[in-house]
């Protein structure tokens, strides 16, 4: 059973979060896991496509994730998992269609940017296809939170991050609020 309980997830300086990673081959089913940098070992064992998304799955929802794309734990898939412990997708290589017009400017943030919560307008529907963990396609239309999660993690797919969705100013901003908060908390340690 593949597991990825004690595999970190990358954090925003690594370059693996910034490169679009390649479809995911079902002919193939190689989740070729060698220890190199891109991918992991766990000896001999070359898990299905089902074992590598519950994985996934189980790992976003122990960090406390609505969403979780593979090259986020510095895999070489086009695959991410999106959902809560009542609702769930699998979704490999998946292609937007179209979005709506309208847009909605919500709070967001991202496992592989712990503590940075920015503002960011995102269409409020989106129409896409994937393949599912058995390789079968699938239509979807989301709306709202949903459509918002599915757009964050198909923009890891992408090699985009959600930080590159806000002016240089706003991230700044955040950034500055954040390096504040953690001297305050230097601070006090010191003092105690």
């Amino acid at each position: 059973m593949l597991n990825f309980e004690d595999r970190p997830i990358i954090f925003f300086e690594d370059p693996r979060l910034l490169t679009r990673p390649p479809d995911f081959d079902f002919e193939k089913v190689t989740v070729k896991m060698d220890g190199g940098r891109n991918n992991m070992q766990f000896g001999d064992a070359n898990p299905s496509p089902t074992q590598l998304a519950d994985a996934m799955y189980k790992k976003m929802i122990s960090v406390g994730g609505l969403g979780l794309s593979a090259n986020q734990l510095g895999l070489p898939y086009r695959v991410f998992v999106m959902g809560n412990e009542g609702s769930r997708f699998n979704v490999f290589n998946p292609r937007v269609i179209g979005v709506s017009k309208e847009e909605i400017a919500m709070p967001e943030g991202c496992l592989s940017f712990p503590d940075l919560v920015l503002v960011i307008k995102r269409p409020k529907e989106v129409a896409a296809e994937y393949q599912d963990e058995t390789g079968e396609k699938k239509l979807i239309q989301l709306s709202g939170l949903g459509a918002r999660i599915f757009l964050h993690e198909y923009d890891h797919m992408e090699g985009i991050a959600f930080t590159q969705r806000v002016s240089k100013f706003k991230l700044e901003w955040e950034l500055g609020k954040i390096r504040k908060r953690i001297a305050r908390e230097r601070k006090r340690q010191h003092s105690r």
